[in-house]
């Protein structure tokens, strides 16, 4: 029989809000320490907002919550920190501090969690950098690539990041990016803001497709930037630096993307690539083209490491497809912590 100890989580008769608006009502669960608990439901049904009144991030006015060993109803503001250092939570949108490097972010946490040895946290950090191994950046697989005016955008938004003078970065006049991710978008944004006249977003598949949310693409648009979906780059123009882009329509047939042979011309005098990295490895992860080797439930060669999305040679570079592998990982790191195979 389970006591009150075996519990990490208890809610009782709790009603979880979002400002004035009920979202959900005598809500009432328990949680035991190692149990594995999905929550499902449609967009809007109140998942986020119950997990957010969970950790402390939204107020509980009705019912009582107990988590960690918290009295959620209870607790002061200064305890929450205290609260969420005892648990782990996994954005979806993955917040990270832009303004700095993958390793200034990682010493953030670290200092955050009680870490003070300067030693050891540069081992540490060199450990977790050295196992997921991102190191390089795709190169552009066009025609006449070579030309001078094309450039990788996360050097060029690094640059921007650590100058005291704007006016140092040059920018085109006819700027476009290629790639639908934050850094495409952050790299075009940045481009407007510097004075080129005329920013392009160019992206080889629909919208939807983009890892971009819709915020971060009107928030381009606003900014000016011009977005173009199903279009591909296909070959750089210009006498020994670029002056127009050929781009080559897109369709999705049946899943596969296909070039359709038609094709159309952009003026660019600067081109920035933002189309993801390519792994570098000691070898502690074993590679399968541009990809981690992974088996069907995300593990990878080396024990304690899983690997899932676009980053992993399990699937198709779909949002849909990285949750899926986010789910068959998840099950089986925590078969593997209960003494499983």
């Amino acid at each position: 029989m389970s006591t009150e100890q075996d519990y990490i989580i208890q809610v009782k008769k709790a009603t979880i809000f979002q400002g004035e608006q009920t979202v959900l009502d005598h809500v009432d669960f328990n949680i035991l320490q190692g149990e594995f608990v999905y929550l499902i439901g449609k967009t809007g049904s109140g998942k986020s907002s119950l997990l957010k009144t969970l950790y402390a991030d939204l107020p509980l006015e009705i019912g009582e919550i107990k988590m960690v060993g918290y009295h959620i109803h209870q607790m002061k503001e200064k305890e929450i920190p205290f609260m969420r250092r005892k648990i782990g939570i996994i954005f979806q949108d993955f917040e990270l501090f832009y303004d700095r490097t993958v390793a200034e972010n990682l010493e953030f946490i670290m200092l955050a969690t009680g870490w003070r040895d300067q030693a050891k946290m540069k081992v540490r950090m060199a450990e977790v950098m050295m196992r997921v191994g991102l190191g390089g950046v795709n190169a552009l697989d066009i025609g006449n690539s070579d030309k001078s005016g094309v450039s990788d955008a996360v050097d060029f938004i690094e640059k921007l990041r650590q100058t005291s003078d704007l006016s140092t970065i040059p920018i085109g006049r006819n700027v476009v990016v290629i790639g639908g991710g934050m850094t495409a978008v952050d790299a075009a944004v940045q481009s407007k803001l510097l004075g080129s006249e005329q920013v392009t977003i160019v992206y080889r598949r629909g919208r939807e497709a983009m890892s971009a949310s819709r915020y971060e693409q009107d928030l381009a648009a606003k900014h000016g930037v011009k977005l173009m979906f199903n279009v591909q780059p296909k070959r750089l123009h210009g006498n020994g630096a670029v002056a127009m882009l050929e781009l080559e329509y897109t369709a999705d047939e049946k899943g596969k993307l296909e070039a359709t042979g038609e094709t159309l011309h952009v003026a660019a005098d600067q081109v920035f690539t933002a189309i993801g990295q390519t792994l570098k490895t000691d070898g502690s992860l074993v590679l399968e083209g541009r990809k981690i080797a992974v088996n069907g439930v995300g593990r990878t060669s080396r024990d304690g490491v899983w690997a899932g999305g676009d980053c992993a040679s399990s699937g198709d570079d779909l949002t849909v497809t990285a949750v899926a592998e986010g789910r068959d990982a998840a099950m089986d790191i925590h078969t593997t912590l209960m003494g499983g195979a």
